[in-house]
This record gives structure tokens, C-alpha cells and sequence, in this order.
């Protein structure tokens, strides 16, 4: 297994790094690789002339070369690695046909990365940040630009199986990424988890939805059995969105917020118990694998069935309440990605 990771900069890439040292995986950084060639020309290894020589080395053998030159240097082939510092869909594209491969986007908001450059700057006599924010703004934008052989960050961070956000404090980031990491696998085994296992599962159950606006899935687990399934649709027998088009309801919430919904279908939470009923399948104590966070009726049925896990791929824009509920219930809710559920979307890509 060989686990990339990108990201801005003074996002938290270096702890998720460490992270993945600290269970055993060796480490490479495309960063080191262009801190050589400068070392080796006598040049300043400042972070424009690293940007430069990656521009220059992506142009000459192509958008994954940098990438590729990594990957040469994995000697052990029985090990397991992570690459820091990837920053072009090439070289995740390059990073992937090599075999077992995953990557984590690590991000947070400009003006926090910006307070913590200044922060480390201050500490450590290092010059490299900008003055003001808004030239810290414009050097971002060198890295995010749409030049094959130029950093795209924001490209490559929407390939990422896993996206990370640390806009918070250290001890939340670190719980958030051990969380993560739990449900990662790390070596180059080829048999899955059971965690891996139920989500393999969820992603081909998603793909049933029949409602483009989320096709998102759902997968009842207890003592590693499959119970039910379900699949956001319409109700057995009618039309579906896919056929006749979405029914839309506007709704309102207490904190001034103004959320469409399409009501033609059932939520794929709620298809999952309605189908574990129908079959006098008893699900309490149960685990559940679905899309994205329950919205709140989801997350009553759920309370009420007895379920007493639910593994999220991905946050739901309006899921506060629904967070909020499920910890005053005692009910484990765990999120693999800190990115919201795109509609149209089945899995974390």
C-alpha cells in the first residue's frame, strides 16, 4: 500500500505524515526530491525555486515524472510507504497505475494557514511567508493553476479518497485523523477489513439509487453479517426522479437556513429498516454504512431501531442537528471525511 498525501500549505500535512510513520509505513517527499536537484545546482531551496524546478521537471518528462522519480526509490516492495507532497493530478494519476494506492487531501482556511505562517515565522526566523494577506493569497494561486506541468493543488485535492480539514486546534485534528486512520488500511494486503468489506458493499448498493441528486446507499452490519440494505429511491412501483424528475419542497431551519429537498424518495437510512421489517430482521445493536451523515428523521428511525454505530462517508450540509441528536442518544457517529456529500456522488472521490 502506498498512501499520497496533499494539500496547502501549513494545512497539517506533516502530522498526518508522522501519523502514518508512527504505524510503520516508510516515507518519501516529492519536496526532498526537488530539495536535492537545488542542493546539487547550488540554488536556494526557498519555495519558488522548488516550485520552479517541479514545473520544470513535470515539463520535461511529463505531469507524473516527479512522481515516478518517487516511486523508483522504493526498494522494499514488500513495504508499505506514504509520499508526501503530492500536487498535480499527474502524479496522483502516476501514483495509482503503480497499484494499492490512496490518497488523503489535507486542508484548512486560508486566513488560519495564513495566522500560522506568521505564527511560525515569529518562531523560527523564517522569512518564507508573505508579508500581508493578500500576497499570501496571490502565491497560492501559483499553485492552483490549470498548466499540466504546474501545481494543482485543488485538482489533485478533489481526486483524494480521504479529505482532512484543520481548521480547529491541534488535539481536534489529531483525534479527527487517528479517527481516519482507523479505517485505512496501511500495508499492501490484498484481503480487506471488515470496515473495507461493509464499504465495498455500500458503494455498489449506492449505485441502485435512482435519484441523481445523492445516490447514496446505506448497509445494516451486526457481528460482521449484512442484515439489510438500502438505496435512496422512490417507493416500490412508482415513478422515480430518474424517469418523471425531482419533486422539490422548500424547508426552513431555526438558525435562518433555506434547504431544497426532493420528497419523491426515501431516504436510503430509512429503505434499509423499512426492508429489515419487511423481513422480521431485528437490527438493534446494529451498525450502520451509508453515504453521508442521516438527515434528522433518518437519524430518529435510527435511534429507535436500536442502532448503535453509524460510519459516515462524508458530512451532510445540514447535519448539525442530526450530530447533536445522535450523541445525546449514545449513538457512535463516525465520519471518514470532513467534505460534504456532492450530489450526484456515491462515494468519497
Amino acid at each position: 500500500m502506498i498512501i499520497g498525501v496533499t494539500g496547502t500549505n501549513l494545512s497539517g500535512k506533516s502530522t498526518v505524515v508522522e501519523l502514518l510513520k508512527a504505524r510503520g509505513l516508510q516515507s518519501l517527499s516529492l519536496s526532498d526530491i526537488l530539495r536535492e536537484i537545488a542542493r546539487e545546482r547550488g540554488l536556494p531551496m526557498d519555495r519558488a525555486t522548488l516550485q520552479r524546478l517541479g514545473n520544470e521537471m513535470r515539463e520535461q518528462g511529463g505531469p507524473g515524472a516527479l512522481m515516478q522519480e518517487a516511486l523508483s526509490r522504493i526498494t522494499n516492495k514488500t513495504a508499505s510507504y506514504v509520499i508526501d507532497s503530492v500536487r498535480t493530478p499527474g502524479e496522483v494519476m502516476a501514483l495509482r497505475a503503480n497499484g494499492d494506492a490512496l490518497l488523503i487531501a489535507v486542508d484548512a482556511d486560508p486566513a488560519i494557514r495564513f495566522a500560522r505562517a506568521k505564527a511560525r515565522e515569529a518562531a523560527t526566523g523564517r522569512g518564507e511567508s508573505a508579508l500581508t494577506y493578500d500576497e499570501f493569497l496571490a502565491r497560492e494561486a501559483l499553485e492552483n493553476t490549470g498548466n499540466p506541468a504546474g501545481q494543482q493543488l485543488h485538482a489533485t485535492a478533489n481526486l483524494a479518497d480521504f479529505v482532512l480539514l484543520n481548521n480547529g486546534s491541534q488535539a481536534d485534528f489529531l483525534a479527527r485523523v487517528e479517527r481516519v486512520l482507523a479505517h485505512m488500511p496501511t500495508t499492501n494486503a490484498k484481503r480487506p477489513s471488515w470496515e473495507e468489506y461493509f464499504l465495498e458493499i455500500l458503494y455498489a448498493v449506492a449505485r441502485r439509487g435512482n435519484c441523481d441528486r445523492g445516490r447514496s446507499g446505506a448497509v445494516l452490519v451486526r457481528d460482521k453479517q449484512v442484515l439489510a440494505t438500502g438505496y435512496v429511491g422512490a417507493p416500490a412501483g412508482l415513478p422515480t426522479c430518474d424517469q418523471v424528475g425531482h419533486m422539490f419542497i422548500v424547508r426552513y431551519d431555526e438558525r435562518g437556513g433555506t434547504h431544497q429537498h426532493c420528497v419523491r424518495t426515501t431516504h436510503a437510512e430509512a429503505n434499509a429498516i423499512a426492508s429489515a421489517a419487511r423481513r422480521g430482521v431485528n437490527i438493534d445493536g446494529a451498525t450502520l454504512y451509508v453515504s453521508m451523515e442521516p438527515c434528522l428523521d433518518c437519524a430518529k428511525l435510527l435511534i429507535n431501531a436500536g442502532v448503535e454505530r453509524v460510519v459516515c462517508e462524508r458530512r451532510y450540509h445540514a447535519g448539525h442537528d442530526t450530530r447533536e441528536m445522535l450523541a445525546a442518544a449514545g449513538v457512535d457517529l463516525v465520519t471518514l471525511s470532513e467534505k460534504e456529500m456532492e450530489y450526484g456522488h456515491s462515494r468519497v472521490t
